[in-house]
């Protein structure tokens, strides 16, 4: 269900009627991780298929306005179009014991370097104004960056309890990042993942993605896992993530 609130978003407000009327056809694309495929001739397929008047290129040029609007954001795997919503559960109301995971693929780092050149306005729908976290840093001017959108995709299908995925984009958005950054994100997520506090007990003590994105955990040291067989090297040490 599409949530109500998006008909006070400032952005949506500026689409053409047309382009609105497609956006909201998007929505009810997306998958739980707010993915669908791109290609503007399967879009007229689904949600305009009795349209006669309307045309692929039509379809295309209100994407294109979609997009100019941060509303989506369009990238490309192996030649193939798709789309995600930036902003998926901010417009868009899920039950966590429902969620299906996605089949289709998320964006890689590879776009991280060239979606930075576009920064959204301050207006975005749901935005609320960041405030201080441990650590300190935060982005103190409300603006976000398409490759943050996309990174935030990547740490989501890779973190190990998929709980509280608003609360996890909400800490994401308070991050002051940078493809770099985002790069030392995911290297102490693979660290934290085989080490030996997230690994014991059925991985009971993993925190909440929000917790962790809020301590800045991927400062910490994280102790290795203790290898069953001597063979392998630092057993018991610390690695540095």
């Amino acid at each position: 269900m599409v949530h109500v609130s998006i008909w006070a978003s400032g952005q949506v407000a500026k689409l053409s009627r047309d382009a609105r009327l497609l956006y909201v056809g998007l929505i009810t694309l997306g998958d739980d991780d707010g993915r669908l495929r791109g290609a503007p001739a399967l879009i007229r397929s689904q949600i305009l298929p009795y349209d006669d008047d309307v045309k692929v290129a039509d379809v295309a040029r209100w994407i294109g306005e979609i997009e100019a609007k941060k509303l989506i954001v369009r990238y490309e795997v192996e030649g193939e179009e798709f789309m995600l919503h930036p902003k998926w559960e901010d417009y868009q109301l899920l039950r966590e014991d429902r969620r299906r995971d996605s089949n289709i693929p998320a964006p890689t780092l590879e776009f991280f370097p060239m979606s930075t050149k576009r920064q959204p306005n301050g207006d975005q729908m749901g935005a609320k104004p960041p405030h201080k976290v441990s650590k300190g840093k935060v982005r103190e001017d409300n603006t976000d960056t398409r490759g943050q959108d996309i990174a935030f995709q990547e740490f989501w299908g890779e973190y190990p309890k998929k709980v509280g995925r608003k609360a996890a984009w909400k800490a994401w958005q308070r991050v002051e990042y940078t493809p770099e950054l985002g790069a030392r994100i995911m290297a102490a997520l693979g660290a934290w993942k085989r080490s030996d506090q997230w690994t014991k007990d059925s991985s009971r003590f993993i925190p909440h993605a929000a917790t962790w994105i809020n301590g800045e955990r991927w400062e910490d040291e994280v102790e290795a896992r203790k290898a069953r067989n001597s063979k392998y090297d630092g057993i018991g040490t610390k690695i540095q993530a």
